[in-house]
């Protein structure tokens, strides 16, 4: 089976070249570009693809709106951030929008190759710089509250969480993310 992908990112070089590897890969097919948010919000509604690469900052609607967005309208389609920023709140509000995984731009091919794969098994990836991050500040304490009190609710509390957390629940901790 051949899954679709959709290529969000506002620089033209990167889309073309990640065209151009990615369809070196035999079940995977390019079904189309987009340079702005609006415009993959658009191409997602029309072309249904598996999985977008989306970048988080891009012109017209940013990446995060987008992602919340299309995984709103499609939950079946998974969200693929590749940005350059690894700040925690730009990973933390992506994944908070329903994307599935979270790649810096720095990262090899083959690593985006098991991004895709892995969100297609229904699994989150977090490239190691990114988690790196968030582990770093949860050890830290306080600050990965604001994960939990953003809108990640505990199992069982009745409140909804945001799907990329469903799978891995928050530590019972209340202090600490370790």
């Amino acid at each position: 089976m051949v899954t679709k992908i959709l290529i969000a990112d506002d620089h033209q070089i990167v889309r073309q070249g990640l065209r151009f590897l990615l369809e070196k890969e035999s079940d995977l097919k390019v079904v189309a570009e987009a340079e702005d948010g609006r415009t993959t919000v658009r191409l997602a509604r029309e072309l249904n693809p598996g999985v977008i690469i989306m970048d988080v900052a891009m012109p017209d609607l940013n990446g995060i709106e987008a992602t919340r967005q299309i995984v709103t309208e499609s939950p079946a389609t998974k969200v693929i951030a590749l940005s350059m920023y690894a700040d925690r709140r730009f990973v933390v509000n992506m994944l908070q929008a329903g994307a599935s995984g979270y790649l810096l731009k720095d990262c090899a091919f083959e690593e985006l190759i098991r991004a895709i794969r892995a969100v297609l098994a229904q699994k989150t990836y977090l490239s190691p710089g990114v988690t790196d991050i968030l582990v770093k500040d949860c050890k830290m304490g306080p600050p990965c509250m604001s994960l939990r009190l953003s809108g990640f609710s505990p199992p069982g509390s009745g409140k909804s969480s945001s799907s990329c957390l469903k799978a891995n629940p928050p530590p019972k901790s209340p202090t600490s993310c370790m």
